[in-house]
């Protein structure tokens, strides 16, 4: 008897799962449990194919659905408030506008797909919050006897919310983070209520500008104030439209923020560092001939460990039971840390290829070596140097990748060859960095001989030579437009060379000691520099003074030597500088 009812009880509670999920019907309790073929139409089913494959982030907002269930809706907005109450003032402020308008529509959208009873538990969970709200009272006063289709139209207070879109005015970068954080973190439905529902507008200096369109819906602020009419004088002027573009030419751009990552407690110190295309992963080469992988978000970090370990043997008579137990299980033995060990010597060059699946490596083995993320396991070896390898860069647009060396050239790769293809012979020492062009025709090498030279991919020939260092070249970076090459090194200085003239255009000095990386931001309105002397400068590059451009003697260059920023990291040494997409500036060293 006890077995019934214990049998009866579970029953019960798979049938209520499967009904939540729509895999059976209200009347198919205690009949078999049959998926609902129906409960996805064709229209929904090519839906859902074209956000998966064809939509980009941006689009996705056009293709989700708002005929989601009361526990997604409910999901969705407790993320929403427990992310504004988090923030700082004044983002919190202002995205305290969104919360009252985000509740009514919910509240609308379930009575509207006949939830009644999810729709009164989401009213009473969160319609505390505004009581204290004097221009929301008569609006919930409203809600709280709306319980059917009918009410939504009778209703004339109701039926005007619905009607017009709710006004709210957001700073343009308290907006950008938080349609970031929206499509980030898997919140499509509130992300529509915002386009579809919400008239936003970004507040300026002179210029109050729409930035959410949509259908010309008649905007309102509050819940009954009514929007300005069609013919309203424009508030916008040529001059001061004239004010603002001339405002933003004059001021520096915006100073970005940085995210420091720092290696400690490691044997000998990382002689190299490098990121992951999707700043997912960091890896560091070491003396001891290692390379070490971390993960940068949960779940990132890769996981070589196979089910069963070596030492097991899986036999015909294995009980498959004991199989699953063991599935995912990892061995005792087995560290957290991921080191990939290949090399014979110093790894000193760590690059990812464009799909940031394979890493490249270049040690004083005399070899390069290739590297699978997913395996974490070396796949190629290539050999070609004579002497220890000492930089290693892969093409943006391609497979290739070139190395330099000791034995003072520089050497053009493809993944899918064990042997270079290109030769590049020039330098007289040896050839501490390598770079491509963004465009991915051209290499910059930088040497111990205080030269640069530019070659053509093609014809393996020295386009450039830049020889105004004082000391040896130890970094490179082009500009993402392609116009710029920075180089940096043992004389302190970073020099902005322009590829079109073939001179110096910037000489900038804020260094005291060696210069071992730089970055220029996705705009090439900056660059980022940093070595051992433990600061991070940000120089202004975007004002290229007219007299540089004009004068052909590049040593009648100024020397600047005051940054827009400069950011002393203690006593870390900056090994890796890069910009992300999102103007976060990655930073790395030990």
């Amino acid at each position: 008897m006890i077995k019934t009812s214990r049998n009866e009880m579970i029953m019960t509670t798979v049938n209520h799962y499967l009904r939540r999920r729509q895999y059976l019907d209200a009347g198919d309790v205690g009949q078999q449990k049959k998926p609902r073929l129906d409960a996805c139409s064709i229209q929904d089913m090519a839906l859902s194919y074209a956000v998966a494959n064809c939509s980009s982030t941006g689009q996705t907002v056009s293709f989700s659905s708002l005929s989601g269930d009361a526990a997604l809706w409910d999901q969705q907005y407790c993320r929403i408030r427990t992310f504004i109450a988090d923030s700082a003032e004044p983002l919190r402020s202002e995205l305290s506008q969104i919360l009252f308008p985000s509740f009514v529509r919910i509240f609308l959208e379930l009575i509207a797909g006949d939830q009644k009873i999810s729709a009164q538990r989401f009213f009473a969970k969160h319609h505390s919050m505004f009581s204290d709200v004097e221009e929301a009272k008569q609006l919930i006063a409203s809600l709280e006897v709306v319980s059917t289709r009918d009410d939504l139209t009778s209703n004339k207070i109701i039926s005007e919310f619905r009607e017009r879109k709710y006004s709210v005015t957001l700073s343009e970068n308290h907006l950008l983070d938080f349609l970031n954080y929206l499509k980030g973190d898997d919140n499509l439905m509130m992300l529509q209520i915002l386009t579809q529902h919400l008239d936003v507008s970004v507040k300026g200096p002179d210029i109050v500008e729409s930035v959410v369109e949509d259908e010309p819906d008649e905007p309102h602020s509050g819940v009954l104030k009514e929007a300005p009419p069609e013919n309203a004088p424009a508030d916008v002027t040529t001059e001061s439209l004239q004010r603002i573009i001339r405002k933003l030419k004059d001021d520096p751009p915006p100073l970005p923020s940085i995210h420091l990552y720092l290696v400690i407690n490691a044997h000998k110190g990382p002689s190299c560092i490098t990121m992951s295309p999707d700043e997912q992963l960091l890896c560091a080469g070491f003396e001891d001939s290692r390379i070490q992988l971390w993960g940068l978000a949960p779940g990132a970090r890769p996981d070589p460990v196979p089910v069963f370990g070596v030492s097991h043997l899986r036999l015909a008579n294995d009980h498959p039971e004991d199989i699953e137990a063991r599935i995912g299980q990892r061995p005792s033995n087995v560290s957290d840390d991921i080191v990939l060990r290949a090399h014979s010597d110093a790894v000193y060059g760590l690059s990812f290829l464009t799909d940031h699946r394979y890493l490249l490596s270049a040690s004083t083995d005399k070899t390069v070596r290739l590297w699978d993320m997913k395996t974490c396991s070396n796949v190629v070896c290539y050999r070609g140097h004579n002497y220890p390898v000492v930089s290693v860069d892969s093409s943006p647009v391609s497979s290739f990748f070139a190395s330099s060396s000791f034995d003072q050239t520089c050497l053009l790769w493809h993944s899918a060859r064990n042997y270079p293809l290109r030769t590049f012979i020039g330098h007289t020492r040896t050839v501490n960095c390598v770079k491509f062009h963004p465009n991915g025709n051209y290499l910059a090498t930088g040497s111990s001989d205080m030269s640069i030279r530019l070659w053509d991919l093609q014809t393996a020939e020295s386009k450039r030579v830049f020889s105004e260092h004082k000391g040896m070249v130890m970094a490179l970076a082009f500009s993402p437009n392609g116009k710029y090459l920075a180089s940096a090194g043992e004389d302190n200085h970073v020099k902005v060379w322009d590829l079109t003239m073939g001179r110096v255009v910037r000489d900038f000095k804020g260094h005291t000691e060696m210069v071992y990386s730089l970055a220029f931001s996705p705009c090439s309105s900056l660059i980022a520099s940093g070595g051992h002397d433990n600061i991070i400068n940000i120089w202004d590059v975007d004002k290229i003074t007219s007299g540089s451009c004009a004068s052909s003697d590049a040593t009648s260059v100024p020397v600047e030597s005051t940054p827009l920023g400069s950011y002393p990291t203690k006593s870390v040494s900056v090994y890796y500088l890069n910009f992300s997409k999102r103007n976060f500036l990655q930073a790395a060293g030990s």
